[in-house]
């Protein structure tokens, strides 16, 4: 809440901002989608900084799509286990 924002203000706001997001979706994206790119993101967060590189190739993936990051996440084990 912005100083002197009424309360009636900062609903409008977030409604406005809450559309714009909205605006950004894929139109095929749904709350599978959501829960899919949540997922993928709380398995990139969780990371800890040994692994600072493999989150920014991560990062930089078109969608996070849940398989992906999960398949990523079995080849970066699977290439760990190597060296």
């Amino acid at each position: 809440k912005r100083e002197n924002e009424s309360l009636q203000a900062l609903i409008n706001r977030v409604d406005d901002l809450m559309q714009q997001i909205r605006n950004l979706w894929p139109k095929d994206f749904d709350l599978a989608a959501l829960d899919s790119e949540l997922a993928s993101m709380a398995l990139i967060r969780v990371l800890p900084d040994e692994f600072s590189t493999f989150t920014s190739s991560l990062l930089l993936l078109e969608k996070l799509e849940r398989t992906a990051i999960q398949q990523a996440f079995i080849t970066e084990e699977t290439q760990r286990r190597r060296r």
